[in-house]
């Protein structure tokens, strides 16, 4: 995005830096003039939002100041159309105490075939010496 000089001031806001000694989570500090803050919203504002830049002053890096971020603001291809609400997203299915069931077997299959010339019998063949074997 290129950046413009023409700043313009957010009227009737003020922010300045946390003072010495302050809690390490405060950041700064702000004020509002409600009556020259609300026109300056009524005048930026879009769809309901005002977008704004708090900054340091280039020649004291102590002060600081509100500008009104006008990106949107000057984009052409928003219009001023209401931006159509976001679809509900799903809801996750309630946590239940008992867990689920196992997804159940699949049916047993027989074997495959045993490949063709192949004969399979009990009786060990009569070429075959056994009298090794260990009966169990």
């Amino acid at each position: 995005m290129a950046y413009s000089n023409n700043i313009i001031f957010a009227d009737g806001m003020m922010i300045k830096t946390k003072k010495q000694g302050a809690p390490t989570y405060l950041v700064a500090k702000g004020s509002i003039n409600v009556d020259r803050f609300t026109e300056t919203l009524k005048k930026y504002s879009k769809e309901g939002w005002f977008n704004f830049d708090i900054k340091t002053s280039k020649r004291d890096p102590d002060k600081m100041y509100v500008e009104v971020d006008t990106y949107m603001l000057n984009r052409q291809d928003s219009g001023n159309a209401p931006r159509q609400p976001a679809a509900p997203r799903p809801q996750p299915p309630p946590a239940s105490r008992t867990p689920a069931p196992p997804p159940p077997f699949p049916p047993r299959q027989a074997p495959p075939p045993p490949p063709s010339g192949f004969e399979y019998s009990e009786v060990p063949p009569e070429d075959v010496d056994t009298s090794d074997d260990v009966p169990f």
